[in-house]
């Protein structure tokens, strides 16, 4: 027989008392953020952004020319071009590679993201969810990108042609 183990998240001994507190939806760090990780915080992050005006077509652009000399990936192409559709909403991890337990953390935040994106379609089909994940760079990266007269997308919030290294992941 095999054996399974759970390990919560919470349980997780680098996690900060701030994160900690997150996730347990304490009133002492509610201020800090829109919605709670949960179906209802997950429910309301749906209704606030669909009334968020997102130029998808902008969006789609600059992913395909990114992925252009990458070798082609049907799962990834279809997750992109799903972007274009209203109903679709990307379910977003980043990542600062000096954080935490380096690769393995990576691997725990891309299949949680995966993972996330799978039960939303269960719950609400009517949607399409995308997983993203991206690495933040270096902060000074930004701060040069801008001082060249460009956005950058860490900094701004808006997809533009200096953004690069956005990958978007697909279920095996």
């Amino acid at each position: 027989m095999e054996k399974k183990y759970e390990v919560k998240i919470e349980d997780l001994p680098f996690l900060s008392p701030l994160m900690k507190a997150y996730l347990a939806e304490d009133d002492a760090v509610q201020q800090l953020y829109a919605h709670s990780f949960s179906l209802d915080g997950f429910e309301q992050a749906i209704e606030n952004r669909k009334a968020f005006n997102t130029n998808r077509k902008v969006l789609v652009e600059v992913l395909k020319s990114q992925y252009i000399k990458l070798p082609k990936q049907t799962e990834v192409e279809s997750n992109i071009d799903l972007l274009l559709q209203p109903n679709t909403f990307t379910i977003t991890a980043a990542h600062q590679p000096c954080l935490f337990l380096g690769p393995l953390f990576n691997l725990f935040k891309i299949s949680g993201t995966i993972v996330t994106a799978r039960l939303l379609k269960e719950k609400y089909p009517q949607y399409n969810f995308v997983p993203v994940f991206w690495m933040l760079v270096c902060a000074r990266s930004c701060a040069s990108t801008s001082a060249a007269g460009r956005h950058c997308c860490m900094c701004s919030g808006r997809w533009s042609a200096c953004s690069t290294g956005a990958t978007t992941w697909s279920a095996p």
